[in-house]
């Protein structure tokens, strides 16, 4: 069973009863109405407003991962999919969303959710990575930007 496979059943099953159609309803509207169209604008006006000596943190879906396949299958297959409108980098995308290179990129959530079994065999697959600190295979990546 992968990771999340449980409480989705049960949020899929709640979902279609009249009170869930609703909420699901409303949730995927307000995510529509905040989704960013210019990661770009997003980032240079972060860096803009931080304070001298500050730090924007932007976490990500990693492009190059099974994560990234899973929500792109999900979107294709649901066209109202929260997933419908993501968009998901690489580390050299994330590079150049901006003149001011992050300071530091950060991998992780390399178990593959089909194969997850357990906490402790996921976490040793990450300690395996982090060591290499590599993008391929990340499902998440996590960005710094320091503000001098």
């Amino acid at each position: 069973m992968s990771l999340f496979d449980h409480s989705a059943i049960d949020y899929d099953s709640w979902c279609t009863t009249p009170i869930g159609s609703y909420v699901d309803s409303l949730e995927k509207q307000l995510i529509d109405e905040v989704a960013v169209s210019s990661p770009e604008l997003v980032i240079a006006e972060g860096l803009r407003v931080l304070k001298k000596g500050g730090r924007l943190v932007v976490g990500m879906i990693g492009k190059q991962s099974e994560w990234a396949k899973m929500y792109e299958t999900r979107a294709k297959q649901k066209k109202d999919s929260v997933f419908a409108h993501a968009r998901f980098f690489s580390s050299k995308e994330i590079k150049n969303l901006s003149q001011t290179k992050p300071s530091i990129l950060r991998y992780g959530l390399y178990i593959i959710p089909a194969n997850y079994k357990n906490y402790e065999e996921a976490d040793q697959i990450e300690k395996e990575n982090k060591m290499l600190n590599q993008e391929k295979g990340a499902g998440y990546i996590v960005s710094r930007w320091d503000k001098s």
